[in-house]
């Protein structure tokens, strides 16, 4: 199961919920009308319906969940999906999952690690790779030569990650 969004609270008093989705697929979250919640080691299908869609946040009505009190439980609940049930990304895009452990390399073939965590904080992704050197980096495309899912590889422009690169010396 992949993790696709996490409930964060109640909206309104009839059971509503504010989502926040890991993708900005937003449309296609409403239109499935369905995920997965974890109940201890099983997971449980569970039926929802977009109520609005404000980006990047989306507000739900679970089947079943009719009041505040009923959506509260459901607060920092997180849902999934089964990667089948994933749409394919588009060209030049790529879900977290496949890049974790990726090789990254510059484009003359020089290893530099392995991304390990990307973080989702701002403008651009932040790829965390741990290697002879740790260091994180923005995901900008002036950085990011290419993503070769099939290889295992991501190439750099070592010369564009100069100019934004964080070493972790610690």
């Amino acid at each position: 199961m992949i993790e696709i969004a996490r409930i964060l609270k109640p909206h309104g008093i009839r059971g509503d919920l504010k989502v926040r989705l890991f993708s900005d697929n937003l449309d296609a979250f409403a239109e499935r009308g369905f995920a997965y919640t974890k109940k201890g080691s099983d997971y449980e299908r569970t039926a929802y319906t977009a109520v609005r869609i404000d980006a990047p946040f989306i507000y739900v009505h679970v089947d079943g969940v009719d009041t505040r009190n009923g959506a509260e439980i459901l607060s920092g609940t997180t849902l999934y999906l089964q990667r089948e049930d994933l749409e394919a990304p588009d060209e030049g895009e790529h879900y977290i999952i496949d890049l974790i452990g990726l090789k990254v390399l510059d484009v003359e073939g020089n290893e530099l690690g392995e991304l390990k965590e990307i973080l989702q904080h701002g403008a651009a992704d932040v790829y965390v790779v741990k290697g002879k050197k740790n260091f994180m980096f923005p995901a900008l495309k002036r950085v990011i030569h290419s993503v070769d899912t099939d290889a295992g590889v991501i190439r750099v422009n070592a010369l564009a990650l100069a100019e934004v690169v964080v070493y972790d010396d610690v």
